[in-house]
């Protein structure tokens, strides 16, 4: 049996305006920040990191740990202890991209390793080392705008209000992400 469920197609066009605009707000801003000075840059950029990790922190504390949560409390609103859990795999998801930078690491340098022996080994780790990080923010990306898109459709499916809150602080990360990405890549 097919089950029907309703679209709201409102709350479907103002999470992909959302989207849009915060995507196109990183893409201006790196381009703004190409004619500023390395001071001006410098000052900006630590502006937004601020912003970014202030609102990101605000919004997974108070707006979406506890909702998070919601469901693991028990009657007088007291956390039971699988609760916990949830903590837990934060916490290993931070480790995991640890051990993942690690291991792509230790995987191109069995790879210089295997190769022809020549006496310019620093040349090439240089060139091993520089894939890593590349791989690395590539797949973090990725995974990182699945879940940006995820986690703005979830708050618009919850109410309006939730919905641009977690918008408002996934743009205040944005652009130092954006522009912290292309300062790797080029640093890289």
């Amino acid at each position: 049996m097919l089950h029907r469920f309703s679209v709201n197609f409102k709350l479907l066009g103002i999470g992909l305006l959302f989207v849009t605009l915060i995507k196109m707000c990183a893409v201006v801003g790196i381009d703004i920040m190409r004619h500023l000075t390395k001071n001006t840059y410098n000052q900006i950029i630590t502006l937004f990191v601020s912003f970014a990790v202030g609102s990101l922190s605000g919004s997974s504390f108070y707006h979406l740990l506890p909702q998070a949560h919601a469901d693991l409390m028990d009657e007088n609103r007291e956390p039971m202890h699988s609760s916990l859990h949830l903590e837990h795999i934060s916490i290993l998801g931070v480790y995991a991209f640890f051990f993942c930078v690690k291991l792509i690491k230790i995987i191109f340098e069995i790879r210089k390793a295997h190769g022809i022996c020549v006496h310019d080994h620093s040349i090439e780790f240089r060139a091993a080392n520089r894939q890593s990080p590349r791989w690395m923010i590539v797949f973090g990306d990725g995974l990182h705008n699945l879940i940006d898109g995820i986690s703005i459709g979830a708050a618009f499916v919850e109410s309006i209000h939730s919905g641009l809150s977690i918008s408002l602080a996934v743009l205040c990360e944005e652009f130092p992400h954006e522009s912290g990405k292309k300062f790797w890549f080029n640093r890289i």
